[in-house]
């Protein structure tokens, strides 16, 4: 995913045609006080991602 200062890494929980949604850190709760938490991003967002098959 590509933002203002950089990137963002995370671990894909699901996904479809229009969204990816990752467990990531620093994304949830006010500055200095980020969390771990799940997320919904829209695909057009993502550079690349990658999941594995069972």
């Amino acid at each position: 995913m590509e933002r203002r200062g950089g990137g963002h890494v995370g671990i894909v929980t699901s996904y479809n045609a229009d969204s990816v949604t990752l467990i990531s850190g620093n994304s949830c709760g006010p500055r200095g006080n980020r969390t771990v938490c799940e997320r919904t991003y829209a695909s057009a967002r993502m550079l690349s991602y990658t999941v594995a098959e069972n």
